[in-house]
């Protein structure tokens, strides 16, 4: 027998050995830490109820002025969305000709349109028409349940698809973090465009928010096996 056949069939002792390693290593790790750290002044020692102490805030944005390259790579972006907007629904799709969006994507899709406005790409005319076709779709998506958008739609038909972007009757669930997207890039819409509010009210009038908080935290909801957990 080989080597190489040996150690295939030792390949499970290896795995649980190198486990074992890398679990005393942490341990062995941890430990030094915890010395290093009660070796500190008090006034040093970390704490996750220490008070916060004021700093400068972080640079959340470059200044400055959009150089020539910078708006050149806006605008090969930019052809993206105008390459794969459905005409009929105003939606993207998710992937070069592949019919098929989430919220999270939706979300991006506002972001895009509005900066795409800021960058002078594209007319505020043209924004807002694609703002308002947007949000006439997202008025009329099927919600999972009644309660929240489906994890994906089929662009085209507005209809809630499997990751397959085949129909699902039943649907996939909601995202938590897919709904958080959706939500705050329409707040950026509405700050943006304060005349699309009512449009935008209508949207998450629609929707049943709540549902996904409990005890302080989001959750999402998923199906297995035709059980939506």
């Amino acid at each position: 027998m080989t080597f190489r056949q040996n150690l295939i069939r030792a390949r499970g002792h290896i795995v649980f050995i190198l486990g074992v390693l890398g679990g005393l290593a942490v341990v062995m790790w941890l430990e030094q830490a915890s010395q290093s750290a009660a070796s500190l002044p008090k006034a040093t020692t970390f704490s996750v109820l220490s008070p916060v102490v004021e700093q400068e805030p972080l640079p959340l944005a470059i200044k400055g002025e959009s150089t020539a390259e910078d708006l050149k790579h806006a605008s090969i972006a930019w052809t993206y969305f105008r390459n794969n907007t459905d005409a009929k629904t105003g939606l993207v799709n998710s992937v070069d000709g592949y019919p098929s969006i989430t919220m999270w994507e939706a979300g991006s899709q506002i972001v895009a349109i509005v900066s795409a406005e800021r960058l002078d790409l594209i007319p505020a005319t043209e924004a807002r028409a694609r703002l308002s076709a947007l949000f006439e779709s997202l008025r009329k998506l099927p919600l999972f349940e009644g309660v929240l958008p489906n994890k994906a739609y089929d662009t085209r038909s507005l209809l809630m698809v499997d990751y397959t972007n085949k129909p699902s009757k039943q649907g996939l669930g909601w995202s938590a973090l897919d709904m958080a997207r959706i939500v705050s890039a329409l707040a950026i819409a509405r700050s943006a465009h304060p005349e699309l509010a009512a449009s935008i009210g209508q949207v998450l009038d629609g929707w049943q928010l709540d549902r996904m908080v409990r005890d302080g935290q989001m959750y999402g909801t998923t199906v297995v096996d035709g059980e939506v957990r």
